[in-house]
């Protein structure tokens, strides 16, 4: 059996320039193997992305805890990340997904005083 990815809780409200951290310490191997995790952002539709403005780097691929900074983007969106666990033995599990969702850049407010 593969290992079984868990990704972690969805996560909401977040602002850019935030550092957003991903969870896979839940990921399991049923018969007790070693295993390799792989992350990969993801559109709605579960493709790579690869470029646009949605895309971030990962501090790590293969982290159980990668890192991104939130993008600052002119609409809330929500970015996917697909987790897959494969044994020691190559053989990868489906997969889990998470959430991220990134609040609309609010654009800063002059004030010229009184």
């Amino acid at each position: 059996m593969a290992a079984a990815a868990s990704a972690g809780p969805d996560q909401s409200g977040k602002e850019a320039p935030t550092v957003v951290t991903l969870d896979a310490t839940g990921t399991t191997d049923p018969e007790g193997h070693s295993f390799t995790l792989a992350w990969t952002q993801v559109d709605g539709a579960g493709d790579p992305v690869t470029s646009g403005p949605t895309h971030v780097t990962l501090s790590s691929a293969s982290s159980a805890n990668p890192t991104f900074t939130a993008p600052g983007l002119a609409a809330t969106t929500t970015l996917h990340f697909k987790l897959v666990g494969t044994d020691s033995f190559g053989v990868a599990g489906a997969g889990d997904t998470v959430d991220i969702e990134v609040l609309e850049n609010q654009l800063p407010t002059a004030s010229a005083g009184p």
